[in-house]
């Protein structure tokens, strides 16, 4: 009961109709794109990505490809990743990996909105890890999964992704990290609820001041 409780908590801080918890924000990343991703699929990978998702999506069996973002404010980068993925017209599906913000240059927010226009413009889906931005209510693009850790900002431990009901049932049942691995220990759980309550509860009260 603690976990189900802890997943309608995240679902109600992501914003987002359902949410799945992982023993780790590794096994989340892991398992997502390695059950969603598969062969015949071309996945597009930003290179600073963590490891995490590099090594689900060469579990997943898709054809990996690395793109490059500019730097702060450039948008080379993303213009690389369009033509990239116009080369890949005919793969199956199409896959953008990508982070919220990136461990290693603390950037990649200016970045998203385009990031999210290119998988618009090329039928493409968005993997975003939120593992270095806490950001409650934002709610999952339409052709968007969002994962996450609660080992930072909520001071627990474990991982999760957030999204639609019918992504997190098919990830309960296909994600081998979640499948064949340790659940977290329910004092963990029940910690991690408290927690992200006590966060979304400091945001809305932020939000509140700045309105008055």
């Amino acid at each position: 009961p603690e976990i189900a409780e802890l997943e309608r908590t995240i679902s109600e801080f992501e914003g987002t109709e359902d949410a799945i918890v992982f023993p780790t924000g590794y096994a989340a990343n892991l398992g997502t794109v390695a059950a969603l991703t598969g062969p015949g699929d071309a996945v597009f990978v930003e290179r600073d990505c963590h490891a995490c998702l590099v090594d689900g999506a060469k579990l997943g069996g898709g054809r990996l490809r690395v793109w490059r973002r500019g730097g702060l404010g450039d948008r080379a980068g993303l213009s690389r990743l369009d033509r990239e993925l116009k080369k890949a017209a005919t793969a199956r599906r199409r896959w953008i990996l990508t982070e919220w913000t990136f461990s290693m240059d603390g950037d990649g927010e200016d970045s998203r909105q385009r990031v999210v226009d290119s998988a618009e413009k090329f039928d493409a889906v968005v993997i975003r890890d939120g593992a270095h931005k806490l950001c409650a209510g934002t709610g999952a693009h339409p052709r968007g999964v969002k994962t996450g850790t609660l080992s930072k900002a909520v001071g627990a431990a474990g991982g999760y992704t957030a999204g639609s009901r019918t992504l997190c049932d098919y990830l309960r049942h296909a994600a081998k990290s979640h499948l064949f691995s340790t659940a977290l220990p329910p004092a963990i759980a029940a910690a991690a609820t408290r927690n992200l309550r006590r966060i979304e509860a400091g945001a809305r009260h932020a939000r509140q001041g700045l309105r008055t």
